[in-house]
Protein backbone atom coordinates (compact mmCIF):
# COMPACT_ATOMS: atom_id res chain seq x y z
CA UNK A 1 0.00 0.00 0.00
CA UNK A 2 2.73 2.83 1.02
CA UNK A 3 5.13 1.75 -2.53
CA UNK A 4 1.32 2.79 -4.85
CA UNK A 5 0.98 5.57 -2.61
CA UNK A 6 4.32 7.32 -2.98
CA UNK A 7 4.52 6.74 -6.92
CA UNK A 8 0.94 8.14 -7.50
CA UNK A 9 2.46 10.97 -5.18
CA UNK A 10 5.57 11.50 -7.40
CA UNK A 11 3.45 10.42 -10.88
CA UNK A 12 1.45 14.01 -10.10
CA UNK A 13 4.07 15.82 -9.29
CA UNK A 14 6.10 14.87 -12.30
CA UNK A 15 2.55 16.33 -14.14
CA UNK A 16 2.67 19.52 -11.86
CA UNK A 17 6.57 19.81 -13.14
CA UNK A 18 5.83 19.36 -16.89
CA UNK A 19 2.46 21.82 -16.74
CA UNK A 20 4.98 24.14 -15.36
CA UNK A 21 7.50 23.59 -17.94
CA UNK A 22 4.56 23.84 -20.34
CA UNK A 23 3.44 26.93 -19.08
CA UNK A 24 6.82 28.78 -18.79
CA UNK A 25 7.76 27.99 -22.40
CA UNK A 26 4.37 29.01 -24.22
CA UNK A 27 4.99 32.55 -21.59
CA UNK A 28 8.36 32.70 -23.00
CA UNK A 29 6.78 32.06 -26.82
CA UNK A 30 4.80 34.98 -26.31
CA UNK A 31 7.06 37.21 -25.02
CA UNK A 32 9.43 36.77 -27.64
CA UNK A 33 6.80 37.33 -29.87
CA UNK A 34 5.30 40.84 -28.12
CA UNK A 35 8.79 41.92 -28.45
CA UNK A 36 9.22 41.11 -32.13
CA UNK A 37 6.41 42.99 -33.46
CA UNK A 38 6.87 46.76 -33.96
CA UNK A 39 4.35 48.91 -36.10
CA UNK A 40 5.96 52.46 -36.97
CA UNK A 41 3.33 55.03 -38.22
CA UNK A 42 3.56 56.54 -41.80
CA UNK A 43 5.82 59.76 -40.78
CA UNK A 44 8.39 57.90 -39.28
CA UNK A 45 10.80 55.38 -39.89
CA UNK A 46 13.18 53.08 -37.92
CA UNK A 47 16.70 52.48 -38.09
CA UNK A 48 17.49 48.73 -37.02
CA UNK A 49 20.52 47.91 -35.31
CA UNK A 50 21.92 44.07 -35.26
CA UNK A 51 24.09 43.71 -32.40
CA UNK A 52 25.09 47.32 -32.80
CA UNK A 53 25.63 47.20 -36.55
CA UNK A 54 23.59 49.15 -39.19
CA UNK A 55 20.62 46.56 -40.80
CA UNK A 56 18.61 48.98 -42.71
CA UNK A 57 15.60 50.84 -42.61
CA UNK A 58 11.99 49.53 -41.89
CA UNK A 59 8.54 50.50 -41.89
CA UNK A 60 6.21 52.49 -41.97
CA UNK A 61 4.11 49.51 -41.05
CA UNK A 62 4.28 46.47 -39.30
CA UNK A 63 7.57 44.84 -39.22
CA UNK A 64 9.72 42.16 -37.10
CA UNK A 65 12.97 42.21 -35.15
CA UNK A 66 15.09 40.26 -33.56
CA UNK A 67 14.46 40.25 -29.70
CA UNK A 68 17.24 41.23 -27.43
CA UNK A 69 19.51 41.72 -30.74
CA UNK A 70 17.95 44.22 -32.27
CA UNK A 71 16.79 47.33 -31.13
CA UNK A 72 15.19 50.15 -33.24
CA UNK A 73 15.79 53.94 -33.38
CA UNK A 74 12.02 55.98 -34.84
CA UNK A 75 12.79 59.17 -36.47
CA UNK A 76 10.11 61.71 -37.72
CA UNK A 77 10.20 62.28 -41.76
CA UNK A 78 7.27 65.13 -41.16
CA UNK A 79 8.43 68.65 -41.21
CA UNK A 80 9.92 69.71 -37.91
CA UNK A 81 9.91 73.14 -36.66
CA UNK A 82 12.20 74.42 -34.25
CA UNK A 83 11.92 78.23 -32.50
CA UNK A 84 15.36 79.88 -32.74
CA UNK A 85 15.36 81.19 -29.06
CA UNK A 86 15.40 85.28 -28.92
CA UNK A 87 19.05 86.32 -28.85
CA UNK A 88 21.31 89.83 -28.86
CA UNK A 89 23.03 90.32 -31.96
CA UNK A 90 25.21 93.39 -32.87
CA UNK A 91 24.22 95.02 -35.85
CA UNK A 92 27.10 95.40 -38.45
CA UNK A 93 26.56 99.59 -37.06
CA UNK A 94 26.99 97.98 -33.87
CA UNK A 95 23.31 98.80 -32.79
CA UNK A 96 22.47 95.80 -30.08
CA UNK A 97 19.13 93.92 -31.14
CA UNK A 98 17.14 90.98 -29.90
CA UNK A 99 15.83 88.71 -32.86
CA UNK A 100 14.21 84.98 -32.62
CA UNK A 101 13.34 83.27 -35.56
CA UNK A 102 11.46 79.99 -36.71
CA UNK A 103 13.36 76.99 -38.92
CA UNK A 104 11.25 74.35 -40.79
CA UNK A 105 13.09 71.43 -41.52
CA UNK A 106 12.20 67.26 -42.24
CA UNK A 107 15.13 64.63 -41.74
CA UNK A 108 15.00 63.04 -45.79
CA UNK A 109 18.20 59.97 -44.94
CA UNK A 110 17.00 58.47 -41.73
CA UNK A 111 20.36 56.22 -41.75
CA UNK A 112 22.56 59.27 -42.38
CA UNK A 113 20.43 61.62 -39.26
CA UNK A 114 21.38 58.98 -36.96
CA UNK A 115 24.44 57.44 -37.77
CA UNK A 116 26.47 60.07 -38.79
CA UNK A 117 25.52 62.69 -36.37
CA UNK A 118 25.11 62.31 -32.59
CA UNK A 119 21.84 64.49 -32.01
CA UNK A 120 20.93 65.57 -35.25
CA UNK A 121 17.85 68.22 -33.87
CA UNK A 122 19.90 69.76 -31.72
CA UNK A 123 23.10 69.99 -34.58
CA UNK A 124 20.39 71.59 -36.67
CA UNK A 125 19.06 74.07 -33.50
CA UNK A 126 23.02 75.48 -32.86
CA UNK A 127 23.84 76.18 -37.06
CA UNK A 128 20.05 77.61 -37.29
CA UNK A 129 21.41 80.06 -34.20
CA UNK A 130 24.65 80.66 -35.60
CA UNK A 131 23.46 81.24 -38.91
CA UNK A 132 21.40 83.91 -37.44
CA UNK A 133 23.87 85.60 -35.40
CA UNK A 134 25.94 85.86 -38.85
CA UNK A 135 23.05 86.88 -41.24
CA UNK A 136 21.91 89.66 -38.46
CA UNK A 137 25.36 90.14 -37.63
CA UNK A 138 26.70 91.05 -41.22
CA UNK A 139 23.45 93.60 -41.47
CA UNK A 140 22.86 97.68 -40.27
CA UNK A 141 19.49 97.99 -38.47
CA UNK A 142 18.01 99.88 -41.67
CA UNK A 143 18.58 96.87 -43.56
CA UNK A 144 17.27 94.35 -40.54
CA UNK A 145 13.84 96.52 -40.33
CA UNK A 146 13.30 96.91 -43.83
CA UNK A 147 14.26 93.69 -45.66
CA UNK A 148 12.42 90.74 -43.82
CA UNK A 149 12.48 88.37 -47.06
CA UNK A 150 16.03 89.27 -47.76
CA UNK A 151 16.94 88.01 -44.10
CA UNK A 152 14.47 85.26 -44.77
CA UNK A 153 16.15 84.34 -48.21
CA UNK A 154 20.18 84.64 -46.89
CA UNK A 155 19.08 82.54 -43.86
CA UNK A 156 17.70 79.61 -46.44
CA UNK A 157 20.70 79.87 -48.53
CA UNK A 158 22.69 79.71 -45.49
CA UNK A 159 21.22 76.45 -45.07
CA UNK A 160 20.87 75.04 -47.80
CA UNK A 161 24.39 75.04 -47.71
CA UNK A 162 24.65 73.46 -44.26
CA UNK A 163 22.52 70.25 -45.74
CA UNK A 164 25.37 70.38 -48.96
CA UNK A 165 28.71 70.60 -47.49
CA UNK A 166 29.17 70.57 -43.75
CA UNK A 167 25.78 68.38 -42.60
CA UNK A 168 25.90 66.29 -45.79
CA UNK A 169 25.89 63.56 -43.62
CA UNK A 170 22.79 64.60 -41.58
CA UNK A 171 20.54 64.90 -45.35
CA UNK A 172 18.50 67.49 -43.60
CA UNK A 173 15.57 69.24 -45.87
CA UNK A 174 15.38 72.87 -44.75
CA UNK A 175 11.83 73.88 -46.09
CA UNK A 176 11.89 77.76 -44.96
CA UNK A 177 13.61 79.67 -42.65
CA UNK A 178 12.21 82.78 -41.27
CA UNK A 179 13.08 85.76 -38.64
Amino acid sequence: GVGIVWSISYFAQEQELAGLVTLGGAFMTAWFIAGAIRVIPEWEKALVLRLGRFVGLRGPGLFFVIPVLEVTRRVDTRILTYDIPAQQVITKDNVPVFINGVLYFRVTNVGDAVMKVQDYIYAISQYAQTALRDVIGGMTLDELLSEREKIGQMLLIGFRGLTADAADATRQQIAAGEV
